[in-house]
């Protein structure tokens, strides 16, 4: 399982970093990365808020124009993608989801990786994600 997480703020593209040396840091890119950078796998991902709801269909549209802007509705506009091997082997274009998610890492998002659904959710846990919500909304 991988999870990539991402903060929108109205104006700027930013990949939110959460390690201790640059927590509340968000690495800018030169405009000729946009789209190196963009992260457009949310059809093969679980969306989750940061209270580890499911809150929007992820592939309801191919541009994940209804993703976005249900993100930026979200409390503190974060949203956790969840992925597991399969999606992970998903193909945009001439790029793996795999692909992005390094180059999202590359630039300074938050990329968790976990063996099972435990630790996954341990580990989100970790971040402020209730633990037991998380559970539950990838059981259901």
């Amino acid at each position: 399982m991988t999870v990539f997480s991402r903060r929108w703020k109205p104006g700027h593209w930013r990949a939110r970093a959460s390690t201790s040396s640059t927590a509340g840091t968000y690495p800018l890119f030169p405009p000729q990365e946009i789209l190196k950078v963009s992260q457009l796998y949310g059809r093969y991902a679980v969306a989750i808020n940061r209270n580890s709801e499911r809150y929007a269909d992820e592939a309801a549209d191919w541009s994940e124009t209804a993703l976005t802007q249900a993100t930026a509705r979200q409390p503190g506009l974060r949203a956790w993608y969840l992925l597991d091997g399969v999606g992970l082997r998903g193909r945009i274009r001439a790029r793996t989801v795999k692909d992005m998610v390094e180059t999202a890492r590359r630039v300074g998002g938050t990329v968790l990786g976990a063996e099972t659904l435990e630790d996954l959710a341990e580990r989100l846990a970790g971040r402020g994600a209730p633990k037991a919500n998380v559970l539950r909304t990838l059981a259901g």
